[in-house]
């Protein structure tokens, strides 16, 4: 008799340290995750915002992203904790973009990296990863997802008043003497050209000056890089083109224009 009473007394103080320990492994559980999706937050903040400076080197994945100019800070967040997988060519009716996943789980129930991003694993549309128009991570996962068309509008407002700003610096040239340059009518020149700059974008700095027009390199390229355009159209009818890097969905580059035209 006195063994087992010793038994059942171990027995029960087994189960109140049990009983004890669940709520502190619970709150444990809860701030891990806490702490999980707010390393994920900061990643994916980073990565657009890294995007939105310089989309013409897409999204950098997180495990490269400490290693960026300026992102140096994430390695705090130990980016190579998380899986990532990137689609460069998704399509829906109006873009053709990029989409990035970053994801945790935890080995318990982890299904692997190929059946995370399966259509079988979509929990908010119809398709795999690579090729939904909308698309989920799993609900038992911590995840998140950054896409390139989530920039597009800005990225392009911001395209469009670059040729606004430039065109009417040629606007104010034309209230001097009625003329915006002494091309020919037909004339199609990159603002580079005009200036008569042989440098590349990331090279460019300082000011330019053409026709009595100061130009920056802000003027001249594109945030890809890639030259603006400048066509005289008639006398007084000028335009700027502006080729972007950003596509729709039937595979065409966007083209934004400006032009200007006074009597």
């Amino acid at each position: 008799m006195p063994v087992i009473f010793v038994f059942a007394i171990g027995v029960i103080i087994i189960a109140s340290l049990n009983m004890a320990f669940q709520p502190v492994e619970e709150t444990l559980n809860y701030y891990r995750t806490k702490l999980l999706q707010h390393r994920l937050e900061r990643l994916g903040e980073a990565m657009i915002n890294r995007y939105e400076e310089n989309p013409a080197s897409g999204f950098i994945t997180p495990a490269n992203l400490p290693t960026t100019a300026g992102y140096e800070y994430l390695r705090l967040d130990s980016p190579q904790d998380f899986q990532a997988q990137s689609a460069p060519t998704v399509s829906d009716s109006v873009w053709r973009f990029t989409r990035m996943a970053v994801w945790f789980e935890s080995p318990y129930n982890a299904v692997g990296n190929a059946a995370y991003v399966s259509a079988a694993e979509n929990t908010c549309g119809t398709g795999s990863f690579a090729t939904a128009t909308s698309w989920c991570g799993r609900s038992n996962s911590i995840w998140m997802k950054v896409e390139t068309r989530e920039s597009h509008s800005t990225i392009l407002l911001g395209e469009k008043q670059r040729l606004v700003r430039t065109i009417a610096k040629f606007g104010r040239r034309y209230a001097k003497d009625q003329t915006f340059t002494p091309l020919a009518v037909g004339t199609a020149r990159t603002m580079p050209q005009l200036v008569g700059y042989a440098g590349t974008a990331a090279a460019c700095s300082g000011v330019y000056s053409y026709n009595d027009i100061p130009f920056t390199c802000d003027d001249l390229f594109n945030m890809w890089g890639i030259p603006i355009s400048f066509n005289q159209v008639t006398a007084n009818h000028i335009a700027l083109v502006n080729r972007t890097q950003i596509t729709n969905s039937s595979g065409a580059l966007v083209r934004l224009a400006e032009e200007m035209k006074l009597e």
